[in-house]
């Protein structure tokens, strides 16, 4: 849907990449406070564990999983859950 809006509305496209870049910016410091206090997983740096939150945590995901697929809203929070402690918390 996204992806459409930006190809046919030039005006969309720069709304678009400063949200994008706004939640870049976003994760990453919650990302970096993790960090600071020896949170994130071995092996997983900000940047990964930034990364990994943008693209599990996107729009088109959600979108993808609850329209696309007829995942319940809870089923797909249940999911992100799950997935983000595996890949960016360390093990209890």
């Amino acid at each position: 849907m996204l992806r459409e809006a930006l190809a046919s509305d030039p005006e969309v496209k720069p709304v678009s990449e400063i949200g994008e870049r706004r939640r870049a910016e976003s994760y990453g410091a919650v990302v970096g406070l993790l960090a600071k206090k020896g949170g994130l997983r071995r092996g997983v740096g900000v940047q990964r564990a930034t990364d990994v939150l943008l693209t599990v945590l996107s729009g088109e995901v959600y979108l993808q999983l609850t329209v696309g697929r007829g995942w319940s809203p809870a089923g797909c929070r249940k999911w992100f859950l799950d997935l983000l402690t595996h890949q960016i918390l360390p093990p209890r």
